[in-house]
């Protein structure tokens, strides 16, 4: 038996190394696979080894589930490591075998059990921090990043690029088919690359319209019209001021929010401006809101006191020359698209984002629904994602099979079942990698990051995975 283990040299290589069955070291390996290592895991692995004689290449879930102390989870992860074992071990030839890649001091819970002759396997590995870059826009302007949402990439844009730099280098074009607030399209957004951005929610549509849709439009016209706004002075209620005000936002910008968004509607304007304004609101409404982040609830204590004063977005017109924007169901949309790069980061877990941001899809649509509940929340039926369901690995399938790309980079973090149900995975480690396998081979990459969870859970060794799959069929 072979296991793949961490042994950093001075040259960044991993090796393969023979571990006996009741080696202290396999115990840890084993350990660090089903969780994180600590004794309860050491123990559960202690379980694995004598269970199977230390020989688990044939293992099924069901046999793995009869052992006392693992649930489907860390199943899930031994099938997994298995099954890459295997694929690692069978491909070794000319080619070279798939490799992982991995961040320092950054674990990874699949090593791979290996099994048959010792071979000497290269595995690539990034031995370095990648900053995350701070900017600071113009005076007056604000970024695409600048808002609170959960699942922004916007700290792993310099992790992404350098994935793109090293392994797949030129491209003409870009799909960010789950875009959420564009920043993964938007800092790949050059001249001569037509970035393809697509949105479920029309609220984030509309800033992806505004910050990369090649339509053009008038500054200065823009710029007078914000400052018009910026100096309302409302002081009757409206649908805003009714419905939110004192809860989500202070009675004074509340009145604002709604008599602005009001004004939007009466003026002229083209898709692109009136998305420029939109979208300027929206960012302005998430610095004053009263809330962590999400608009699920709001805080009983009205401290967010901040008047609302709108900015305008900082956009790169120049480089937008062939991009496409959407606003529909990702498994619908592939099938008319193809691309270079598929950028996939679907949501995770069961939360909604309908749910989470329904005050500012509400604002961005305009349609003044009636609203239920104490978090003030419309009817969004028609807006919820397949990827929050139980059925989320089947769409993940259907959207991986239409695909028509060259590469795919597919965004997960490694959450599985470690916090709270809402947060849990909705597609197991095992699902992603035999579902982009049917694509061609498949190389992961990682990074730690601090994960959101509806509950109170402390989360530990918690990482934002990028599988990337090399289309071959």
């Amino acid at each position: 038996m072979y296991i793949l283990y961490y042994m950093k040299e001075r040259s960044p290589k991993y090796k393969i190394k023979k571990a006996k069955i009741n080696n202290a070291r396999g115990i840890e390996l084993l350990s660090n696979i089903i969780g994180s290592g600590t004794k309860k895991d050491k123990e559960l692995a202690r379980s694995i080894f004598k269970t199977f004689n230390g020989n688990f290449l044939n293992a099924t879930t069901k046999e793995l589930l009869k052992i006392k102390g693992l649930n489907k989870d860390k199943v899930n992860r031994v099938i997994a490591s298995i099954e890459l074992g295997k694929r690692l071990f069978q491909k070794r030839n000319g080619n070279g075998l798939s490799t992982f890649v991995k961040e320092k001091a950054v674990q990874y819970s699949l090593f791979g059990p290996l099994y048959g002759e010792r071979q000497n396997v290269p595995l690539e590995y990034i031995d370095r921090i990648i900053p995350v870059k701070r900017y600071t826009p113009p005076s007056g302007y604000f970024y695409i990043q600048q808002r609170r949402y959960i699942g922004n990439k916007f700290a792993l844009i310099d992790f992404i690029k350098n994935i793109i730099r090293e392994n797949i280098g030129e491209y003409k074009s870009v799909c960010d088919i789950f875009a959420g607030t564009g920043v993964v399209g938007y800092y790949l957004n050059k001249k001569n690359v037509r970035i393809i951005s697509n949105e479920l929610l029309y609220s984030n549509y509309l800033a992806l319209y505004a910050f990369l849709s090649p339509e053009p439009y008038d500054e200065k016209k823009i710029k007078e019209i914000i400052k018009y706004l910026n100096g309302l002075r409302p002081t009757e209620d409206n649908y805003v001021s009714e419905n939110f005000g004192d809860r989500y936002f202070i009675m004074e910008n509340a009145r604002k929010i709604g008599a602005i968004r009001e004004e939007i509607e009466k003026l002229d304007l083209s898709l692109k401006e009136k998305a420029i304004l939109i979208t300027s609101l929206l960012y302005a409404m998430d610095k004053v809101a009263n809330t962590v982040g999400h608009y699920d609830a709001y805080r009983e204590k009205m401290d967010m006191t901040k008047p609302l004063y709108l900015l305008v977005p900082y956009i790169e017109q120049k480089k937008n020359g062939d991009n496409e924007i959407y606003n529909l169901d990702a498994n619908q949309l592939i099938r008319k698209i193809e691309c270079d790069i598929l950028y996939i980061d679907p949501p995770y877990n069961s939360r909604q984002y309908s749910d989470a941001y329904h005050l500012l899809e509400n604002i961005a649509r305009w349609e003044k629904p009636e609203l239920y509940g104490k978090a003030k929340k419309f009817d969004r039926s028609k807006l919820k994602s397949q990827y929050n369901l139980k059925s989320a690995p089947q769409s993940f399938r259907d959207l991986i099979e239409n695909a028509n790309c060259k590469h795919i980079l597919f965004s997960y973090n490694n959450m599985g079942n470690k916090g709270n149900q809402r947060s849990n995975a909705r597609i197991s480690d095992e699902e992603i990698i035999n579902i982009l396998s049917s694509r061609g081979e498949v190389t992961i990459f990682e990074r730690k990051f601090k994960p959101f969870t509806t509950g109170r859970s402390k989360i530990e060794n918690h990482t934002e995975r990028i599988f990337w799959c090399e289309v071959k069929r």
